[in-house]
């Protein structure tokens, strides 16, 4: 976690040599000494240490850093080296020169952890090579600055070649260029604050040395300057060595902005020897040398300044400088001697020797030390108002305490506050920019990807160019890195980073960005987004010439959206502009098909009438398994549905059928002919096409694929393959899918089939409103083979094959409990070749309506392949006779009825008769009017009386079936068989055959159920109700007229009373629709959808019934007697009142007398009632109550009840 950072971080060693020595080495292709020591600058290992507590350490790496002299004669003043331009302007000078790595990819393939989420998390923690090479870049690029203490050198090393014609003057001048006032203005340093190291090196490779010679030199070296001198030989390699060779390639070669060379050594003299001295001088230099002179500074200077710092002194001097702080600007003192002017400290100022302690304990590890006096100088900064150094202060606060602790919760404030300081400054941005790879790097290794993320975004706000997009894509993966990946956040800041990259010029970078964030996007259905991702894409393979990729881009493209007409030529004109220039001429699939192969399907030939007939009962539930076959004479008939998903029009052309023999190999384009053209869909156009197809061989075949022309020149190729419908006979079809075998799609083509052909013998044309109609057709097998007959679909259901002996309406009836009209009709019957058969119908005609009655037939050849016939024929209908019925509670327990009938036609009508048909009711014979002239019209007064009181079986048939959907169970209910009972009316009565008859009521019972249970589905209402319910009546008028046609009108659905309702199933009722639901509803709108049912079949007439009792008056049998008490015109009448149970449950009651309103003739009198006026009692079922009630009447004045 801290090699990172001490790499970056770690003690600077000025190297200062002369021509002597930069001509050693440049033997190896170096420019100077300090050169071809930095490939060995992190070979130091396993250094021990002790900290200011002598404590003893050992760390695994001890990395330096080698700068030559050359760096302090730089004409770039510091703070334009220190600017984040100019290092981007290096860094991009460094990518010219030696390259960079574009054929990276991802190491993940999914922003969404994978099924292994612990190698999902190893990959998703591995650095983009450029983003590493941006931070070793930043690592590596250490301008000297006043601010940024770490930028000056810890130790200068002294080197002079043993060769030198005077060596030790040599020294003697490299010694006063140290110590030289420029120097130590220049490195901001005092003379004791470096260590000098003293190298003498011995060329191998010249002739002229002596090794006696330099081993001489460093002895007087060491007299004079003490014991801090070595001896170095190198260039002993007789040739070029390989390995040095490609060790100073691979070190030039990484990301540093020093002077590295300008091209590659063309030799190199260090052999094996050679590198292990070097590694073994720079050990000795740092374990003799750099790390005891750290270990003794560190020990005086916590002595003297730590110690001051921490105790009273130190709160002292911190109260001191407050109290100053608080002057005017004109009059501040700065305590610590600061140079506003210069933005400089004194070199022995106590602020700048509490600085090189917390740097030095920071170099030896001791982060307690370190982060202690980083705090105290960082206060010290924030009184001189010292910006830049305050900044340095806090960036080294918030690295010692990430370093030393895992629990602080204030890293991130200190992270933002060092960025926000040093952004202050012109050079704030590189240093902010740091801080932030830094930063990262440790949070990255502590596991705290959220904040690293937050640092990154933070970076982006003050970088630009590439460097903003490469911290965002470092936030995009970091956010990846938590705990809980924040998957939405990192492809958001992706995209991001992928148009900074492309607004650079890094297509290639930018590309890799939009493919790792294209996919989620595509998978959480923002289809803008994807659309956009695509798009570019798209335009960078075309750029950089992958035709290829850049197809495959655009087709993802073809798919419905909500894009605009705009965008969608964009994008047809993109994929035509990229299939032209594709190497590839192979066709291609569009990931949202044209055709839609689930509602394709393939039809012997018919009529539109024939299909408009399918359509209307739902053919999908009407088809037959088995494959459509048809002779090999015959055109079959293939309906495509076709849709654009686009906003603008496209044609398509050149279209090829694809039929494959079911098992084998696919038909030719010579055995499949069709006669399809060109189709131009318009805008989110969809159509039906029917393509006449003839295939001129025999076998089974499956439509498997369409190959077509797209826009005139993109060649598409679509497969037909579905599945079949969904197996649910095993257990394991029901627990996972299992799908049959496709047979929409499937057709037999044979040389021996069956063919019937419809002929209408006997139709009429016209007809009235009741007339008894009979058809009569002959079906006739034109095919080689013999056709079994075995199923009808007819329209309207109510069309009857034969004549029904059985006839309702004279005689009593067993009616079915309930009766769903059906279009079907079984009928078997085997039709030989060339032979023929007649069938009858019987039909009554409903409505005045014209109707056109259908038939469609299906009989079976001797494959038991399934075929199909369709018949029609119109008849127009006209009205002849209506009928109203009305009724009336009479005196006693009966009722009367009062049916009013109309002639509305120009034809003189004879009522032969009429019929009562009830389960409860019986009527009287009533005479009547027997004729009717042209639009004339008569009224039969009908007595009617209960015949039986039968238990209606609505209510629990209605629970069985409604229950389920209000979360109640309630057990399966099967309802008994109806008897209807007939009365003659009039006549001799009317009759009309019983299959008739019920398929009529059952039409209007259907009808009359779902205009009063619509809110019901259509499967519950066909199993809820009866097919007539106990108080219902139907009347049958039998008419004829004068040229002989005859009829039945059936009057439907008069109630009379009420229903016949057990109370025990009333109160089940009550309960179901009061009583909320026991089962637990997953989402809160079915609780809302159960109690808008229960509303709904509240006020519906399952539930509403009618009232059960009724008053009837009697005035006319009022009789009037004088008041003994009052005056003789006076007069008391006694008004009889007949109180009626209706239904056949028994009753109490509470009669109340109330007194009567005001009149709009204010100038008549009201008679008030006298008495008693309020009657209690109890009725029996359907009985009846005589009570008098008397009223005080005027005689004189008079007046009305």
């Amino acid at each position: 976690m801290a090699s990172e950072v001490h790499r970056a971080l770690c003690p600077k060693i000025l190297v200062l040599s002369g021509d002597d020595v930069d001509t050693v080495a440049g033997r190896n292709g170096a420019r100077n000494f300090a050169e071809l020591l930095r490939p060995f600058e992190l070979s130091v290992s396993n250094i021990s240490v002790r900290t200011s507590q002598l404590e003893t350490r050992t760390h695994a790496e001890f990395s330096l850093r080698f700068d030559s002299q050359h760096i302090l004669a730089e004409n770039n003043s510091a703070a334009e080296r220190g600017s984040l331009d100019y290092f981007l302007d290096s860094v991009q000078n460094h990518l010219r020169t030696h390259g960079q790595k574009t054929d990276y990819v991802h190491a993940i393939q999914s922003l969404e952890p994978s099924q292994d989420r612990s190698d999902w998390d190893k990959r998703v923690r591995e650095t983009p090579p450029w983003s590493k090479e941006i931070a070793s870049y930043l690592y590596r690029y250490r301008p000297l600055c006043a601010f940024d203490t770490f930028s000056r050198p810890t130790a200068m090393m002294l080197a002079v070649s043993g060769n030198h014609a005077d060596p030790m003057n040599a020294f003697a001048q490299l010694y006063e260029t140290s110590c030289s006032n420029s120097m130590l203005e220049r490195i901001n340093c005092s003379n004791t604050d470096i260590l000098r190291m003293y190298l003498v090196v011995h060329d191998e490779a010249n002739p002229n040395s002596d090794r006696s010679r330099s081993e001489a030199l460093l002895d007087e070296v060491r007299k004079t300057y003490g014991l801090q001198c070595a001896l170095l030989a190198i260039n002993s390699a007789q040739e070029t060595d390989a390995t040095s060779l490609n060790l100073l390639r691979s070190e030039w070669n990484t990301p540093d902005l020093r002077e590295a060379p300008m091209s590659e050594p063309e030799a190199c003299l260090l052999s094996p020897t050679d590198r292990a001295n070097i590694e073994l001088f720079l050990r000795e230099f740092v374990v003799k040398s750099l790390v005891p002179f750290l270990e003794k500074t560190l020990q005086h200077l916590n002595e003297q300044t730590g110690t001051a710092r921490r105790g009273l002194t130190g709160r002292l001097l911190g109260a001191g400088r407050k109290w100053f702080s608080n002057k005017p600007q004109q009059e501040q003192v700065s305590l610590s001697g600061y140079d506003r002017q210069r933005n400089l400290y004194p070199t022995h100022s106590l602020v700048t020797q509490t600085r090189r302690l917390a740097d030095l304990a920071f170099h030896l590890r001791d982060y307690h030390l370190a982060a202690e006096m980083y705090e105290v100088v960082r206060r010290d900064y924030e009184q001189d108002q010292a910006t830049a150094y305050y900044a340095a202060a806090t960036e080294m606060l918030c690295l010692t305490r990430s370093l030393s602790s895992n629990t602080d919760t204030h890293l991130f404030d200190f992270y933002t506050s060092a960025c926000d300081n040093y952004l202050l400054g012109h050079t704030g941005r590189l240093y902010a920019l740091r801080l932030t790879f830094l930063f990262s790097a440790i949070q990255t290794k502590r596991g705290c990807g959220g904040d690293v993320a937050r640092a990154f975004l933070h970076a982006a706000e003050f970088t630009d160019e590439i460097l903003r997009a490469t911290v965002l894509e470092s936030a995009a993966l970091a956010f990846l890195c938590m705990p809980q990946p924040c998957v939405r956040k990192s492809a958001a800041t992706l995209l991001e980073s992928a148009e900074q990259f492309d607004s650079c010029g890094q297509k290639e970078f930018a590309s890799r960005c939009y493919s790792l964030a294209g996919p989620y996007f595509e998978r959480k259905a923002w289809p803008a987004i994807k659309d956009y991702v695509l798009l570019k894409l798209a335009r960078h393979a075309q750029n950089s010439g992958q035709n290829e990729e850049a197809l495959a881009y655009v087709v993802q493209l073809f798919y419905s959206s909500n894009r605009g007409e705009s965008q969608d030529r964009e994008v047809t004109k993109l994929l035509l502009e990229q299939y032209k220039y594709s190497d590839t001429k192979s066709s291609i699939e569009l990931p949202t098909p044209i055709w839609k192969s689930a509602l394709s399907q393939v039809m012997s030939p018919r009529t539109p009438a024939w299909d408009i007939f399918l359509e209307k009962h739902d053919y999908a539930n009407l088809r037959h398994t088995g494959a459509t076959s048809i002779s090999i004479q015959d055109t079959l008939m293939l309906h495509l549905y076709a849709e654009n998903p686009l906003h603008v029009p496209i044609s398509v052309s050149g279209l090829k059928l694809a039929f494959r023999e079911e098992g084998g190999e696919a038909l030719g384009d010579a055995t499949v002919s069709h006669d399809f053209a060109t189709m131009v869909l318009g805008p989110r156009e969809t159509r039906t096409v029917e393509i006449s197809v003839k295939i001129m061989r025999c076998g089974l075949y499956r439509l498997a694929g369409l190959q077509f022309i797209l826009e005139d020149g993109i060649a598409v190729e679509q497969s037909m393959l579905k599945p079949g419908p969904r197996l649910n006979a095993t257990k394991a079809h029901r627990t996972s899918p299992h799908y049959a075998v496709d047979e929409t799609l499937l057709v037999q083509i044979n040389d021996n089939l069956p063919k019937l052909t419809i002929e209408m013998i006997h139709a009429p044309s016209e007809a009235f409103v009741g007339e008894t109609l009979r058809l009569i057709m002959r079906i006739s097998n034109k095919g080689a083979a013999t056709a079994r007959l075995f199923e009808i679909l007819r329209e309207p259901a109510n069309c009857i094959l034969g004549s029904d002996s059985k006839e309702i309406g004279l005689l009593n009836h067993t009616l079915p409990a309930q009766h769903v009209p059906s279009a079907k009709l079984f009928h078997e019957a085997e039709i030989a070749k060339d032979q023929s058969i007649e069938l009858e119908w019987t039909l009554s005609l409903l409505t005045p309506l014209d109707t056109c009655v259908e038939w469609l037939f299906l009989y079976k050849c001797p494959q038991n392949h399934t075929l199909t016939s369709f018949a029609q024929h119109n008849i127009s209908v006209k009205p002849l006779l209506v009928g109203n019925i009305a009724y009336k509670p009479a005196q006693q327990l009966s009722y009367l009825a009062l049916m009013s009938l109309e002639n509305q036609s120009d034809e003189v009508i004879n009522i032969d008769g009429i019929s009562l048909l009830s389960s409860q009711w019986r009527a009287s014979t009533q005479a009547g009017s027997s004729q009717l002239g042209n639009h004339q019209s008569t009224n039969y007064a009908i007595a009617i009386e209960r015949a039986v009181t039968p238990r209606d079986e609505t209510i629990p048939m209605a629970l069985a079936a409604i229950g389920p959907l209000l979360g109640q169970s309630w057990p399966a209910f099967e309802p008994a068989e109806i008897t209807c009972h007939a009365s003659r009316i009039h006549g001799q009565g009317a009759a009309m055959p019983l299959a008739s008859y019920i398929a009529s009521h059952g039409l209007l019972r259907a009808k009359s159920v779902e205009e009063s249970y619509s809110f019901l589905p259509e499967s519950v209402r066909q199993r809820a109700f009866l097919f007539v319910e106990s108080n219902e009546v139907d009347f049958l008028v039998a008419w004829s007229l004068s040229n002989g046609r005859k009829g039945c009108t059936l009057l439907y659905g008069a109630q009379i009373g009420l229903r016949s309702d057990d109370p025990t199933e009333l109160a089940k009722l009550s309960f179901i629709t009061d009583t909320p639901s026991t089962s637990r509803a997953l989402y809160a709108a079915t609780v809302l959808e159960k109690a808008q049912l229960a509303q709904q079949l509240n006020v519906s007439p399952l539930a509403n019934f009618g009232d059960c009792i009724s008053v009837e008056v009697d005035v006319r049998s009022a009789s009037h007697q004088p008041c003994p008490s009052d005056p003789p015109t006076i007069r008391a009448i006694s008004v009889p009142l007949y109180i009626r149970n209706e239904s056949v449950w028994r009753l109490e009651f509470t009669l109340r007398l109330l007194a009567a309103h005001n009149r709009s003739k204010p100038t008549q009198p009201i008679a008030p009632w006298t008495g008693n006026t309020i009657k209690r009692g109890t009725l029996e079922p359907w009985s009846i109550l005589k009570i008098h009630a008397l009223v005080l009447f005027n005689w004189v004045i008079g007046s009305a009840l």
